[in-house]
């Protein structure tokens, strides 16, 4: 179900669309108590612009638009409704009030001031027409950022005591200390095996709240990179290994993992092992498994001893292993 929402056009009868788009510079932001909606036109201003998971209808004297598009300006609290056919940036007082102080004295001057957490103000000023607006000085994206209060240390510091910032300092000095491990591993493992460690686990949050996370434990840290295939070629035995290696040893032997039964063989002068899964432990059955490890291990260059497969069969027999 569409929630509905209003917002006032802000028209005049005598006025046409062209001149009202005029009167709505696009680097206006207007503070509207009529309206109940946070509505944004100018893209530039929004970032993470996605699908709402609820569209919403908004009402208005020239009629409904659903709009389906939120993004985000800047850190304001909450996301916006982005609507591209829009003529002008609005925020509703409303929504404005329950994160921000905002206050007006008409006996001083004629505006609205938002009061910002680290003690500054965003003002809105009447335009020529009456509508409140926050004008917008810059045209790059970092600077329309900036009255919408991006974070900084500062900004993040002043929500902790002092007390508890002196903490963060040193957590994040020991954490640089030793090696810079990430995070969660310093709370969960580093900090308990440190016999007398002042520092807590609080203290590491808050150095990651009030100074981001540590770059230290970032780098390096990246992921990992496709390696070359691997040729399935079959290379010739090398000369001087065919000369020193006229006669081939091949051990074999029966091994289970996790109740699976496996034949190894393992040429002792090339040091090759090659492993095959067993249906079962006869002898006629492991004969036939053993044909295909001896013909990729013994090359026909190669003479194989038949006296140790023998012996190792034998061995191998039922009965010979648990």
């Amino acid at each position: 179900m569409m929630a509905c929402e209003w917002f006032d056009s802000l028209t005049e009868p005598a006025m046409t669309a062209s001149q009202f788009m005029n009167m709505l510079p696009a680097i206006w932001l207007l503070l509207d108590s009529c309206s109940t909606v946070d509505i944004i036109s100018d893209k530039t201003l929004l970032h993470n612009i996605h699908t709402a998971e609820h569209p919403i209808d908004v009402y208005c004297n020239a009629g409904k638009v659903t709009l389906t598009q939120q993004g985000y300006l800047g850190d304001y609290p909450q996301p916006v409704w982005y609507n591209p056919n829009g003529i002008a940036n609005i925020l509703s007082l409303n929504n404005v009030i329950k994160y921000f102080h905002v206050t007006m004295d008409t006996s001083r001057d004629n505006g609205i001031y938002v009061h910002r957490s680290n003690g500054s103000t965003i003002h809105f000023e009447p335009s020529h027409r009456g509508v409140y607006k926050h004008e917008i000085t810059s045209t790059s994206i970092n600077n329309l950022w900036d009255f919408t209060l991006i974070n900084t240390v500062a900004d993040c510091a002043e929500k902790y005591t002092p007390q508890e910032l002196t903490c963060a300092k040193e957590a994040r000095r020991l954490q640089n200390i030793i090696m810079r491990p990430g995070s969660r591993y310093f709370k969960d493992m580093a900090i308990q095996h440190l016999h007398g460690c002042p520092i807590t686990s609080r203290d590491v949050t808050i150095a990651d709240n009030v100074y981001g996370p540590n770059l230290g434990s970032l780098k390096g840290k990246t992921t990992r990179r496709p390696v070359p295939s691997v040729s399935n070629r079959n290379d010739p035995v090398p000369p001087p290994i065919l000369a020193t290696h006229d006669h081939l040893g091949l051990s074999t032997d029966i091994f289970f993992t996790n109740k699976m039964t496996f034949l190894s063989t393992y040429s002792r002068d090339l040091r090759f092992r090659t492993v095959i899964t067993l249906a079962n432990r006869q002898l006629p059955h492991v004969r036939d498994h053993l044909q295909p490890p001896c013909a990729s291990t013994i090359p026909a260059a190669f003479e194989s001893l038949p006296s140790m497969l023998t012996l190792n069969l034998r061995d191998s027999a039922p009965g010979s292993h648990n």
